[in-house]
């Protein structure tokens, strides 16, 4: 069951998008939709507080006592908080909240009246939701431990090795280390190392999710924000950079696109 609120002082804006999940719930074959709906963010929190974990929120800006932006930013410090997909909504331009919307961690934002953009945005954060809820494991070898992450949690996987390989057409074990995103600080931290070959490594990822830059990172292009002339950014609030050979760009931005395309 997909858990979703809808959270706005504005009675009519609540039904319209209540009727649209509601005929949208009745085109889904195995999932189901179970629909909240508040005209206050205090309403919102207290079920929260309550145990209720929503997984796609539709949070109005402008709530009045509180508004949207605090109503969020108590929402990710919740158990479970920091993983629901916020999509903002209001009469006012996106650009106009950028830094707020940045720090709590936007999924998307609707611009009032709701038109066709809002089946587009759903629907993108339902085909995530659902990406993430039937989760592809990989498994390493830490010394003598065997482990296990979902593949959604990584965000990238670097290779150690300082020393150019004698053989470097020997796919032969090498130093790896695991880095996971950290929802609540937006940061990203290291998990665990492992020895693996690399072809080894990618041939568990999802090809469409990870691509390879070098030999040195295995990226995750979900946490990707922005793709440069040789380097991604990632969305950690450090703005990681990773950078990639001139002579893999080509292929590097293809997949980029591609994913960006698909989400």
């Amino acid at each position: 069951m997909i858990q979703i609120a809808v959270c706005d002082d504005d009675a009519n804006i609540v039904e319209s998008i209540h009727q649209y999940l509601e005929a949208k719930s009745k085109q889904l074959q195995e999932e189901e939709l179970n629909i909240s709906l508040y005209q206050s963010g205090a309403d919102f929190l207290h079920d929260v507080d309550n145990g209720i974990k929503f997984h796609i929120v539709f949070m109005d800006i402008n709530l009045g006592t509180m508004n949207g932006f605090e109503v969020g930013k108590c929402l990710r410090e919740k158990p479970g908080g920091g993983e629901a997909f916020l999509i903002y909504i209001s009469n006012q331009n996106g650009s106009d909240h950028f830094q707020d919307l940045v720090q709590v961690g936007v999924f998307s934002y609707i611009k009032k009246p709701l038109d066709d953009n809002l089946d587009k945005v759903f629907s993108k954060a339902l085909k995530k939701l659902l990406k993430y809820k039937n989760p592809r494991l990989f498994l390493f070898k830490a010394g003598e431990k065997s482990c296990s992450i979902e593949a959604n949690e990584i965000v990238y996987i670097k290779n150690t090795k300082k020393i150019i390989d004698i053989f470097p057409w020997v796919n032969a074990k090498k130093p790896m280390e695991i880095y996971v995103w950290d929802a609540n600080n937006k940061t990203i931290r290291l998990l665990n190392k492992f020895y693996s070959r690399v072809d080894d490594v990618m041939e568990q990822l999802p090809k469409e999710q990870f691509v390879s830059c070098e030999s040195s990172h295995i990226v995750n292009l979900d946490y990707v924000y922005w793709m440069s002339r040789d380097s991604f950014t990632l969305m950690d609030k450090d703005s990681t950079q990773i950078s990639f050979a001139k002579e893999n760009k080509e292929k590097i931005k293809s997949a980029y696109l591609k994913h960006k395309k698909d989400q």
